[in-house]
């Protein structure tokens, strides 16, 4: 590669071989990305105090309901405004019934049908946050790849939801989706924009078959532009964001975030779209095209980044844990191996409480440390003293006291103890499911609890094609020799039991 530069490189990998690659790109080379441009990302707002910045928008395009932007109000920009209207027009609250167990109500997404075509992490998150809440999803999968049982990815990512094993590339499983289609109120696909496209099944064509259907397309750059076609991962995509160029320790190279993080950003960023689209279409009766990027979602997340940088031209330095304020700020060791905690000081009363916590009083009146921008000055010192004291105690222990005192603390959980995390068990927040081939096992639930969030109805993981006769049978009307003609022709898998 040493002859290349990174746009050959790119353009080799991702052009021409179809391998997912990016380069990773500064705030500045984000700003004027092409592909952003054409996608027209950012927006520029000349504010009164701050001047000319430019700004990202939304991650996603909807072919109706529009965003609409503004610069950020200046402080009591618009107090007399808001006061005029304090008292106006509003209305006693309704009389709210109590729930017993006999009345709880359905679910809030009970009568909404998604055909998932996703796969791996973003589509699968975003259609397993519906199918939660409790909209019905079919996932459509290829009957010629085995689904892997054993994967707590896979158990995790694709719970309420059934199975349909239907392969698109045959004419009558295209009709048979089209079929699908006509009873459906959303569809969700990542496939590159040319997948749907050579199969036939585009947005114009799901709308003849169903006129205010929802379809969601997921790609790694967008449905449009030079990059469009070209297959993305969230951690190819996660280079080219800026975030990376941020991350790393001071005088290091940049690093990633090391779990696909653009990926769970796009599955709710689909999620809220979707559920925007949903709302439009009760109000009006008209469906709409959705096309998220997922490379675009993370550029939203450091805004302020991004706008600093239109204004000052400076890429922020990478400085690991640290804060550009704040010391002690980051993350120390603790007793035992690889064990650590965060904790972060933000004002001098707090210096004075850890202080008292290290049995270091002195500290709290000694020049080098007693006041914010000192202590900033002397981070190094004051990091190595925390850590000295961090390093023999345990890392829970620390958080707890830390917390006790005001201070924002918290010990670096390692997966298996998020399970016995007394905070997330007291919310309730896991779920025990039994899945077929792995028994009973605990997954994350949801971090949004709500009325109609039923745990108790949900469903594991499917079986490839678990549920292709149901389907064909029971929606589609078709009969038991129609459905063996499908399955003789591997149009459609049907799972049976041995």
């Amino acid at each position: 590669m040493k002859d290349k530069t990174r746009a050959d490189v790119f353009e080799l990998a991702a052009g021409t071989w179809s391998e997912p690659a990016s380069p990773l790109l500064e705030l500045g080379e984000v700003l004027s990305d092409s592909q952003l441009a054409h996608r027209g990302l950012f927006t520029e707002f000349d504010h009164p105090d701050a001047g000319l910045l430019t700004y990202p928008t939304v991650p996603f395009k909807m072919s109706v309901t529009h965003p609409k932007f503004d610069r950020a109000p200046r402080l009591g920009e618009h107090n007399h405004e808001g006061l005029a209207d304090v008292g106006a027009g509003l209305k006693p609250a309704p009389t709210v019934q109590p729930l017993t167990p006999h009345s709880s109500p359905l679910s809030p997404l009970n009568d909404i049908r998604i055909l998932d075509l996703t796969r791996v992490w973003s589509g699968p998150l975003a259609t397993r946050i519906l199918g939660d809440y409790g909209a019905e999803v079919i996932k459509i999968s290829d009957p010629r790849v085995p689904i892997d049982r054993l994967s707590g990815t896979n158990n995790k990512l694709n719970r309420n939801k059934v199975n349909l094993a239907l392969r698109l590339d045959h004419e009558d499983g295209r009709e048979l989706f089209l079929d699908l289609v006509a009873t459906s109120d959303v569809v969700v696909e990542n496939f590159r924009p040319r997948v749907m496209r050579n199969f036939g099944l585009t947005y114009e064509r799901l709308r003849e078959v169903r006129p205010d259907i929802v379809m969601c397309s997921m790609p790694g750059f967008g449905t449009t532009g030079e990059y469009a076609d070209y297959p993305a991962f969230g951690p190819s995509v996660e280079a080219m964001t800026g975030l990376s160029s941020m991350m790393g320790y001071e005088g290091g190279e940049p690093r990633t975030s090391s779990l696909a993080y653009p990926d769970p950003v796009a599955g709710l960023n689909a999620v809220a779209a979707i559920m925007t689209a949903l709302h439009h279409r009760s109000q009006t009766g008209e469906g709409q095209f959705i096309d998220l990027a997922l490379n675009e979602g993370p550029i939203c997340q450091i805004g302020e980044h991004i706008a600093a940088y239109s204004r000052t031209g400076h890429q922020p330095p990478r400085a690991g844990n640290s804060h550009p304020v704040h010391a002690p700020y980051g993350v120390y060791p603790a007793a035992g191996d690889d064990n650590w905690v965060a904790i972060c000081v933000q004002s001098d009363t707090e210096w004075r409480d850890l202080c008292g916590l290290m049995a270091r009083p002195e500290l709290a009146h000694d020049p080098k440390f007693s006041e914010e921008s000192a202590r900033r000055s002397n981070r190094d010192d004051v990091d190595s003293i925390v850590s000295e004291w961090s390093r023999t105690l345990d890392g829970e222990h620390i958080a707890s006291a830390a917390q006790s005192v005001g201070i924002a603390a918290g010990r670096v959980a390692k997966n298996w103890q998020m399970l016995d995390d007394v905070h997330l068990n007291a919310r309730g927040f896991f779920v025990e499911l039994e899945e077929p081939d792995v028994g009973r096992k605990k997954y994350p639930g949801q971090a949004i609890i709500m009325d109609g969030l039923r745990k108790s109805d949900w469903m594991p993981t499917h079986r490839l094609g678990e549920h292709s006769e149901h389907i064909a049978r029971d929606i589609l009307g078709m009969s038991p020799r129609q459905i063996g003609q499908l399955e003789s022709t591997e149009t459609i898998g049907v799972f049976r039991e041995g």
